[in-house]
């Protein structure tokens, strides 16, 4: 891969990414990859109360990170659930089978994401 030389940092506003609406879910991608090479996509997950997530899945290629910032979310994975707090990080490795959900009732849940490489949208990828 040729070296691009210098270039322009970049600062995204979560009013200007891209808004996905998945069933109750809403997603904000900052980085699709296309300004890394696709070397890391980013994106914030917002989840209502008892908002689960998409099926069991998990990604061929990708690493996985989830770093909690409002509620809890449930990681649910083959070996059991893994509720993770308020400023806590979820590392999910390539070949992981997991899903997530919002388990409260009354709060909403939201977690930032980070998914390298960037190739964020297929989940057997």
């Amino acid at each position: 891969m040729p070296l691009r030389g210098p270039v322009p940092v970049k600062l995204y506003k979560k009013e200007d990414s891209e808004k996905i609406c998945v069933g109750p879910m809403t997603i904000y991608i900052f980085e699709d990859g296309s300004n890394t090479d696709n070397r890391i996509g980013c994106m914030t997950l917002e989840l209502p109360p008892a908002t689960s997530g998409p099926p069991m899945h998990w990604h061929r290629f990708h690493d996985e990170c989830f770093f909690v910032t409002k509620g809890t979310v449930r990681f649910k994975t083959p070996d059991g659930d893994v509720d993770a707090g308020e400023g806590q990080l979820m590392v999910v490795p390539p070949r992981a089978i997991h899903t997530f959900a919002n388990p409260s009732e009354t709060e909403p849940a939201e977690f930032f994401m980070t998914s390298t490489p960037g190739y964020y949208m297929d989940s057997n990828a």
